[in-house]
């Protein structure tokens, strides 16, 4: 993993007071939660002036993360990542971890590779009433506001509703980025190439891509409401044969791992009369021993899903609840994609693929119920 870290002497919580002491003690705690983790800083980005305002630092890892010149960024704390929190999040949450670069915060162990979105904005929701507890109510407002009215980060790359969500495989590790967003029937995305900000190799119109996506979100809420019918229909028989599959795999595997014991077990009198040597006997031990350990995640799995079988067969099933709460308003806002749209995939300016939000809980539904 390529990781790289980040420093700044101000804090986002005015109660806490800069020094350049902070600065070292920040880059002590990051590399021993480093090193204990066995991962290796390749590049260091800080933000040593005493000014609230300074962001040089911030601004050079945002476009190396959107060059994708490393896989994740470690931090000692949220309230010290960004000129203030709003912008913080905007990158590490909204930009870096929606596009799969994931950030890590040492103060309180959170490590957001493998999390979800909705588990890396719990954690930042959380964080923004430890923020606003921290600083007059009104100058957390006046920062939303700016957040809120900012056209980019930093003058040249425009930040979006769509950012962090739109990627095209023909222009691996560049940005998309959308131009003249306050102008939607003029509204494109197009390629930022870092060398060449006004660079505009090829485009797609805003209109396109919204016209496809509430097709799309038509068709995902016709295929819940028809998942809702089956489900209160053939729900409890579906369950009760989904459940009896999950013990008969679970089953399968308790007799395999019950007959390696058995074999152990004879093995070990063996033995103790002095009919196996000793290191017989420590060679059969341990593929035991392997054997049981290789097959643990799978157990693991099979419970877990024994547990989610009553949410995944019901009008609660995740994937169920989001397309039905969808009320077909044709507005594309930035809380509607976060609630739906997991990504969008683009191939040479050309719309290929949308991943809806919850997906992997539509695809365990059973596969008859699906292609009816």
């Amino acid at each position: 993993m390529r990781l790289v870290s980040y420093t700044r002497t101000t804090s986002c919580i005015s109660s806490m007071v800069p020094s350049n002491k902070e600065i070292a003690e920040q880059n002590s705690r990051i590399k021993a939660y480093a090193d204990a983790h066995g991962w290796k800083i390749r590049k260091t980005y800080s933000d040593r002036k005493n000014d609230p305002k300074e962001n040089k630092g911030f601004q050079e890892l945002l476009e190396d993360g959107i060059c994708r010149t490393f896989d994740a960024v470690i931090v000692d704390s949220v309230f010290h990542a960004g000129c203030d929190f709003p912008t913080g999040r905007q990158v590490l949450l909204q930009t870096f971890h929606y596009a799969g670069i994931a950030f890590i915060v040492v103060e309180d162990d959170f490590i957001s590779l493998g999390k979800s979105n909705k588990e890396a904005e719990s954690y930042y929701n959380k964080k923004q009433g430890v923020y606003v507890h921290g600083t007059k109510k009104a100058k957390a407002a006046q920062i939303e506001t700016k957040q809120k009215k900012q056209d980019s980060l930093r003058g040249k790359i425009p930040v979006s509703k769509y950012t962090g969500l739109i990627t095209d495989s023909a222009y691996p590790g560049q940005a998309i980025i959308l131009r003249n967003a306050h102008v939607p029937e003029k509204a494109y995305f197009t390629v930022y190439d870092p060398s060449r900000p006004q660079f505009s190799q090829s485009h797609l119109p805003l209109s396109e891509v919204e016209d496809a996506l509430f097709a799309m979100l038509l068709a995902e809420k016709g295929k819940a409401e028809k998942m809702m019918k089956i489900i209160r229909a053939e729900g409890e028989s579906g369950k009760q044969q989904m459940e009896e599959q999950i013990r008969t795999l679970f089953f399968n595997i308790a007799m395999q791992i019950a007959e390696s014991e058995k074999h152990k077990m004879e093995a070990y009198r063996k033995y103790k009369a002095g009919q196996l040597s000793g290191d017989e006997w420590s060679e059969i031990n341990a593929a035991a021993r392997t054997f049981v350990e290789k097959q643990e995640p799978t157990l693991k799995r099979y419970e877990q899903q024994f547990s989610e079988i009553k949410t995944l067969l019901s009008e609660k099933n995740p994937w169920i609840q989001a397309r039905m709460e969808w009320n077909e308003d044709r507005q594309i806002s930035r809380k509607l994609l976060l609630r739906h749209v997991e990504k969008i995939e683009l191939n040479n300016m050309k719309l290929s693929h949308v991943t809806f939000t919850h997906e992997e809980w539509y695809l365990r539904l059973p596969q008859q119920w699906r292609e009816n």
